[in-house]
């Protein structure tokens, strides 16, 4: 009868110790193991095919990019830059036929569009880079918005564009453990390309004020009417 006290007795201790270890362990968030974030626009406007530098305009809801993005310590910036790297990776791989492409010119914008985060460009060559310095992680199914169809001509019904619609699944870059600190270091560095045309616009503005000022009293302005729209 002892015997069967004593087997009965490891027996539930197994069970205990058996519970104990399936117990989950909750690891921190990262980017690896986030879910899908919210994109209000990713399109690739390939104007000229033949272009090496490919320009994607990249729209995100946020208003405040600098929130944390999943409770960790990566903000929505840094999974932001992330993608861009992550979809340049894939373009470029989709591309190689093509030698004449050198990168993606990134049009990174906040707030629906209106919040203009600047230009940002990126080689394929650096795209490869940062994958093989990070790694992969899961594959996120990314919409990526494009008026042009397989042979880069664009896509015309009624007399307008038509703009289709691709769902790629694209691996996202694997920023876990000690990778965070070093990612959010690195995307400090990458600034946004200077726009070599922006001063002109600011120096060559209209002078409203200076032409309202010399307006006295009633002033006939000729308007051009224009019989077909």
């Amino acid at each position: 009868m002892k015997a069967v006290k004593r087997v009965l007795a490891w027996a539930t201790s197994a069970c205990a110790m058996t519970t104990l270890m399936v117990v989950p362990w909750a690891p921190k968030p990262s980017l690896a193991a986030a879910p899908d974030f919210s994109i209000t626009e990713l399109r690739w406007w390939n104007w000229f095919p033949s272009d090496p530098w490919q320009s994607i305009q990249f729209t995100v809801p946020d208003q405040d990019t600098t929130i944390s993005a999943y409770g960790g310590e990566l903000r929505r910036y840094d999974i932001h830059v992330a993608k861009m790297f992550e979809v340049t990776r894939y373009l470029c791989q989709r591309n190689i036929a093509r030698r004449t492409l050198k990168g993606f010119d990134w049009h990174y914008e906040a707030a629906n569009g209106n919040v203009d985060m600047g230009r940002f460009k990126i080689t394929c060559r650096l795209a490869r880079e940062i994958i093989t310095a990070y790694g992969l992680g899961h594959i996120e199914q990314t919409e990526i918005n494009l008026p042009f169809d397989e042979n880069g001509q664009f896509m015309i019904a009624n007399d307008r564009p038509i703009i289709g619609v691709k769902k790629p699944a694209i691996p996202v870059l694997n920023i876990t453990s000690s990778k965070v600190a070093t990612w959010m270091s690195y995307v400090q560095t990458f600034q946004p390309a200077s726009d070599p045309w922006k001063h002109l616009l600011v120096e060559n503005s209209f002078p409203t004020d200076e032409v309202l000022s010399k307006i006295k009293d009633k002033t006939e302005v000729p308007i051009a009417i224009l019989n077909h729209l």
